[in-house]
């Protein structure tokens, strides 16, 4: 049997058995993506040192969860000892909304606003829906999808200082181009705070001082999910990276990271005083394996080829 006579066979036994055949290798896949999200009014709660003003919000985004509308950035704060109103123009009280942002806004007669009054949290999607982004399936690089900053600045201990708050997410994929066979993850993740006592001794974290604070995220939050696509199941995992330089906002400028993973690394996050931290939370999408044929099914696939080639053999005789 010639090789050309081989390739023919070959490819019949993969119709006749429903199988996909080609000689040529399969193209890459991709998939397209959309993120919305923030940090959801409603669910912001503060603690000490302090006890004065809450956890402020400030930029809508626009998505609205299931638990109420959603903001770009939190703050919380009073001035400190340096500040141009020592313990004055504290944030206002949890699940308020703040006049001006905690990131890089301004105050009239303030001029060290928000530096010496506010530590912030900014969230920020790298997709909306109106302009998302291509995965491709296989790649094991994580994607950016979202970035997590912390302004750690040092406020007045009369402050009272966030202990917890909710971020929604929803993460739609499809194909690409987008077909409309898309399947969405509506996701809520529950993060955790602790704004340590500089002064602390030994700092909860370790270290010296001025002592790192302490972020948490549950231990489910970068679990994978399941995503089914124009009847293609796909599995999305998650994690979290931190790069060795972020953008300062309000001074427009590259500095150094303040981010690092502590305490257990798959869920706790530090963040050093005085300086912008970012964790950036990326995507990677495969296959969901396929059922792998019983050994009856083989050998009926053995026999079926055996079949085919004895068949050629009469007919050349």
């Amino acid at each position: 049997m010639t090789q050309k006579q081989g390739w023919k066979l070959a490819a019949a036994a993969a119709v006749a058995l429903g199988l996909a055949f080609s000689p040529i290798a399969a193209m890459a896949v991709e998939l397209s993506f959309t993120q919305q999200g923030g940090f959801t009014i409603g669910t912001a709660t503060s603690a000490g040192p302090g006890t004065l003003g809450g956890v402020e919000f400030f930029g809508p985004t626009g998505f609205v969860a299931p638990g109420g509308a959603t903001y770009g950035q939190i703050g919380w704060g009073c001035g400190n000892a340096t500040s141009t109103a020592p313990a004055g123009q504290c944030s206002g009280p949890n699940n308020s909304i703040a006049p001006q942002s905690p990131v890089n806004g301004t105050l009239a007669g303030h001029p060290d606003f928000p530096v010496k009054f506010r530590s912030a949290l900014d969230l920020d999607v790298f997709s909306t829906a109106t302009g998302g982004g291509t995965l491709t399936v296989g790649d094991p690089n994580f994607t950016p999808i979202s970035s997590l900053q912390h302004y750690n600045r040092t406020i007045s201990q009369q402050s009272a200082a966030l202990a917890q708050v909710t971020i929604d997410s929803l993460l739609t994929l499809d194909t690409f181009p987008p077909g409309g066979g898309s399947d969405s993850d509506p996701d809520s993740v529950v993060l955790h705070f602790n704004e340590t006592l500089n002064a602390a001794s030994p700092c909860p974290a370790g270290g010296p001082n001025p002592c790192a604070d302490i972020f948490t995220f549950a231990s489910s939050t970068f679990q994978p999910v399941i995503f089914t696509v124009g009847g293609v199941q796909y599995q999305a995992e998650f994690n979290l990276s931190f790069p060795v330089t972020t953008f300062d906002e309000r001074t427009l400028t590259t500095v150094p990271n303040g981010a690092t993973p502590c305490l257990d690394p798959t869920t706790n996050v530090c963040t050093n005083e005085n300086a912008i931290s970012e964790a950036i939370i990326g995507i990677r999408i495969s296959l969901v394996p396929t059922t792998v044929p019983a050994p009856a099914s083989l050998l009926l696939l053995g026999f079926g080829l055996s079949g085919l080639g004895v068949a050629g053999w009469l007919r050349r005789k």
